[in-house]
C-alpha cells in the first residue's frame, strides 16, 4: 500500500514540478521584439473574432468556438528603415505549462518602412478545438518572420466552448480521480493505525493528497470557466492545499507503536508429594 501511494504521488507531482512554466496573466500584454536589435520599430494591434486582445481580461476573454474559423485583423506600423516580413502567426494556450491548443497559420504580411498603419486579414481554423480544451485558460499569439524568429507576441485569456470529453477535461478528471485515491489511501492508513508515529512524517504522508486537491481545484475552476488559472491563482491553490494536507497529517492521532510485552515463560510445576517420596527412595536405594 505504501509503495502504491509513493508511485502514484511521484507520477502526479514530479512531471508538474519539472514543467517550470508560468501561465499567462489575466490581462493581455503586447510585446514586439526584433531579432537583430533589442529595440523594435514595429507597433501593432490585433483583434480575434472582433475582440481586441489588448482589452481582453478575465471578465471579457477572447471567445473561441470549436470547429470554426475565427477572423483575425492584424494592424502593424513599421517606423524602421527596412521592411519587416511577418510570415506566420501562432495561437497557443494551456495551463500549468501544458499546451492544450496550438494553431499556426501563414499570413505573409510585409510591413513597409513608411511609418503608416497597414492591415492584414486572416483566419485561424479551429478544427478539433472542442476535443482539445474547454473552459477559461491563458493563451497567446506570436508572430514570426521569414526566418522563424519571434517578432511580436501577446498574452490574453480565452474562453473555449468545448466539452468535458476534451483532452483538457479528461486530464482534469484524471487528476481528480488520483487525488481521491490518495485521500482514500491516507485515510485508510490513518484508520488502520499504519501511519508513522512521528508527526512530521505523518504530515508528509498527507502532503501529496493536499497538492492533489490544489491541482484539482485549478482544473475545476478553469474547465467550468469560473476563474482564470493564472500563476497567482494556481500557486495559491497548491500552497493552501499543501499546507492543509500537511497540518491534517501532523495533527492526526498518533497510532499505537505496536509494542507487545514479551511472553512470560510458564512456571515449572513442583512434583507431587507421592512422586517426591518415590524419587527419594530411589536415591537411597542407589
Amino acid at each position: 500500500m505504501r509503495f502504491l501511494s509513493t508511485a502514484i504521488t511521484t507520477a502526479v507531482v514530479a512531471p508538474l514540478i519539472f514543467l517550470g512554466v508560468t501561465p499567462a496573466p489575466a490581462t493581455a500584454h503586447l510585446t514586439a521584439a526584433s531579432p537583430s536589435s533589442s529595440r523594435t520599430s514595429l507597433t501593432w494591434s490585433m483583434t480575434i473574432g472582433g475582440a481586441n486582445v489588448a482589452d481582453a481580461d478575465t471578465n471579457r476573454p477572447v471567445r473561441l468556438q470549436p470547429d470554426r474559423s475565427v477572423d483575425v485583423v492584424l494592424q502593424a506600423t513599421n517606423r524602421g528603415k527596412s521592411p519587416i516580413t511577418l510570415r506566420t502567426a501562432q495561437l497557443q494556450g494551456g495551463v500549468l505549462g501544458l499546451d492544450f491548443l496550438v494553431y499556426t497559420t501563414r499570413i505573409d504580411f510585409v510591413v513597409p518602412a513608411d511609418a503608416a498603419p497597414h492591415e492584414r486579414h486572416f483566419q485561424f481554423d479551429l478544427l478539433g478545438l472542442g476535443a482539445q480544451a474547454t473552459g477559461l485558460m491563458p493563451a497567446g499569439v506570436r508572430l514570426f518572420d521569414d526566418r522563424d524568429h519571434g517578432v511580436a507576441g501577446a498574452q490574453f485569456p480565452v474562453a473555449i466552448e468545448g466539452t468535458m470529453g476534451s483532452v483538457y477535461g479528461i486530464f482534469g478528471l484524471t487528476v481528480g480521480g488520483i487525488t481521491l485515491l490518495l485521500l482514500a489511501m491516507a485515510v485508510f492508513r490513518l484508520a488502520t493505525g499504519k501511519l508513522p508515529s512521528n508527526r512530521w512524517r505523518r504530515g508528509v504522508a498527507f502532503l501529496p493528497a493536499g497538492l492533489g486537491v490544489g491541482f484539482t481545484l485549478t482544473f475545476t475552476v478553469s474547465a467550468l470557466a469560473w476563474l482564470l488559472p493564472s500563476a497567482g491563482l494556481w500557486f495559491t491553490f497548491l500552497f493552501v492545499g499543501a499546507v492543509v494536507g500537511f497540518v491534517a497529517g501532523y495533527l492526526s492521532p498518533t497510532p499505537d507503536d505496536g509494542y507487545e510485552q514479551p511472553p512470560t515463560l510458564p512456571q515449572q510445576r513442583r512434583p507431587l508429594p507421592a512422586l517426591r517420596q518415590v524419587m527419594s527412595l530411589a536415591r537411597r536405594g542407589s
